[in-house]
């Protein structure tokens, strides 16, 4: 009822932040698969209903933040997260906007079906490459194997030593790729 509500309230998000998309479920997926650190910092970009964010702060401990170009998804962050009795913050803010203090208080950047575009494979090369410069530990994204999605993966594999994982989630039939690139500065201190 209060999805309703909000769908009839407000208006409608500009930027395709008005529903769920499916590689957000290979991304849930994924990370109960890795060793994080305890307590993880997310910062999920592109979080459109902050479904992703959500499920890292109830599962896995998280303390996120959630960040979207669209400030018009954000309410339905917002009720998403109460709904399901997590606390996390949002904040506006397109991939390029994004400040090194946003970034410098995360391990892992998260993001799915957010490289749809060409130019949104720019920004996120530029983010990536901030992001760790910033101290993010992990960066993983997934996409259903779209041209920018892919193009952006090659650079990360020549740039970071990066993975594209061809991944199909359990609970149905959808499927795509995802990328995970670990900070090449932190491996070598580690």
């Amino acid at each position: 009822a209060i999805l309703k509500y909000l769908q009839k309230e407000l208006p409608r998000p500009s930027l395709h932040g008005h529903q769920v998309w499916h590689s957000g479920g290979m991304l849930m997926e994924y990370l109960q698969t890795i060793d994080l650190p305890c307590k993880p910092r997310f910062i999920e970009i592109g979080c459109g209903w902050g479904l992703t964010g959500i499920f890292c702060a109830k599962f896995l401990a998280g303390d996120v933040l959630l960040t979207d170009a669209d400030e018009r998804v954000l309410p339905y962050a917002k009720v998403h997260s109460a709904l399901n009795q997590v606390t996390l913050s949002t904040a506006q803010a397109s991939f390029d906007c994004l400040t090194n203090e946003q970034l410098c208080h995360r391990d892992v950047l998260i993001g799915s079906d957010i490289c749809f575009w060409p130019e949104m494979r720019k920004q996120l090369q530029s983010l990536i490459g901030r992001a760790f410069d910033s101290g993010v530990q992990k960066v993983v994204m997934a996409d259903p194997g779209r041209a920018p999605f892919l193009q952006l993966a090659n650079f990360a594999k020549r740039r970071y030593s990066a993975d594209l994982i061809s991944w199909k989630t359990s609970s149905s039939k959808h499927g795509g790729y995802l990328l995970v690139a670990n900070n090449p500065d932190l491996a070598l201190t580690a």
